[in-house]
């Protein structure tokens, strides 16, 4: 069969109906055909015009084993992509199935890579209305990029991240994100069982999560844990570096990094129980620009579901968290929690929290956080100042609370 796709020239129609005739009926086969067939690129053959063919034959019918490397060889050839693309979608209107089965991220490579072999829309154009190749390949096109939407997997949100950091002008790809988290959500979502839910309701400390806003006072209730938990005797000592020369000890808080990390694994341990995930760090929307990539501290997310027992739509409330040493810890509410999170996203609830450090036992010489910012700032007016905030900030459209969170060592006589 290779000397007679060798020696005796097909035209590339026949040539794959032989070769996906040959990989339906003897898989195996076909396949070491066909890779040698690919084989005759690193040998200068490039002139056999099945090898275009053989690519697209593999790509379709052994995806898992061959769509990535093959892909990869594309972009770096656009020639060799540009004959391999009419055998690849011959037939076709949509693509079909194996494209599935290829990784996110190469999916992504994949459609950008027609985006720029094959951009633009046949339809805008004037014509006589028939239907060319180019047509085929704009459906084909939108269908790489239906499927890697529509996969409800992380991977395939960090592709989509990926391609929105190569594209900052295309805005609209951000709207295609949040879909596409939501998606990756509700697949995440296991419907509780009914012995689940008699538990859940006969206890009184737990409740079901329904809107972003009982999402929102579970958070604040977190929060006002995780301050108990550091003010237990003894303290707890994880947001606090402790030093000993000789037999003196020295104290330091830690970074604000700590504190987000920290914060994080409290939130998922105390919210586990309602179905919440605590995310540090995650990216409301990439660097457009000049513009700086909008990162949260904290997002806590869940899903709900309805009274048909059907997840709804994810709702989040954002935590945006501070240490009262940094510089921009009165502005920083409007400025970053307000403007860019809440402002002009679909988040509505958003929660401002402050850790309060300056006690006796902070006695690190010379460190340089101890000045700055509200540091000083006696706790109580600390709480009025960033309270008055949140107030003015608060509409019917969007709620803002704040919280300091006091995290001083308060050692007794008896905890040194």
């Amino acid at each position: 069969m290779l000397d007679l796709l060798r020696n005796k020239p097909l035209k590339t129609t026949a040539a794959y109906d032989i070769l996906q005739l040959l990989a339906s009926e003897v898989p195996t086969e076909a396949e070491g055909l066909l890779a040698s067939l690919v084989n005759e690129i690193d040998r200068d053959e490039r002139c056999s015009a099945d090898v275009p063919v053989a690519i697209a034959t593999l790509m379709t019918n052994f995806p898992t084993s061959w769509a990535v490397a093959l892909l990869d060889r594309i972009k770096r050839d656009p020639a060799l992509g540009r004959a391999v693309v009419p055998p690849l979608i011959r037939e076709y209107h949509q693509p079909s199935g194996w494209l599935s089965e290829i990784p996110p991220r190469s999916l992504a490579d994949f459609w950008e890579w027609l985006n720029q072999n094959y951009p633009g829309d046949p339809y805008d154009k004037d014509d006589d209305g028939s239907v060319t190749i180019n047509h085929d390949i704009y459906h084909f096109r939108n269908g790489v990029f239906q499927i890697l939407t529509r996969t409800g997997t992380l991977e395939a949100c960090d592709a989509m991240i990926e391609l929105m950091r190569k594209k900052p002008n295309e805005f609209w790809l951000g709207d295609i994100l949040a879909e596409m988290r939501k998606t990756t959500h509700r697949k995440k979502w296991v419907r509780p069982s009914a012995s689940a839910l008699m538990q859940l309701f006969a206890k009184t400390d737990k409740r079901l999560v329904r809107t972003a806003g009982e999402l929102h006072n579970l958070v604040l209730e977190s929060l006002r844990r995780f301050e108990s938990e550091l003010r237990g005797s003894p303290p707890s000592m994880e947001l606090w570096n402790e030093t000993a020369k000789g037999k003196q000890k020295f104290w330091q808080p830690k970074d604000e990094l700590n504190l987000s990390n920290c914060l994080k694994r409290f939130l998922e341990r105390d919210l586990k129980e309602h179905g919440v995930i605590a995310d540090r760090e995650v990216q409301i929307r990439p660097r457009l620009g000049t513009d700086p990539a909008q990162l949260v501290d904290v997002l806590v997310r869940a899903v709900p579901f309805g009274e048909d027992g059907k997840p709804a739509s994810p709702v989040s409330v954002v935590v945006e968290l501070k240490c009262a040493w940094n510089e921009g810890v009165l502005l920083d509410m409007e400025r970053q929690l307000y403007d860019r999170y809440l402002k002009n996203s679909d988040m509505h609830f958003g929660i401002y929290a402050v850790a309060y450090f300056w006690c006796d036992a902070w006695n690190w010489e010379n460190d340089h956080r101890i000045s700055k910012g509200e540091n000083r700032t006696a706790i109580i007016d600390l709480k009025s100042k960033l309270s008055a905030q949140a107030v003015s900030l608060t509409s019917s459209q969007k709620s803002v609370e704040s919280m300091v969170i006091d995290a001083r060592l308060n050692f007794s006589s008896n905890d040194h």
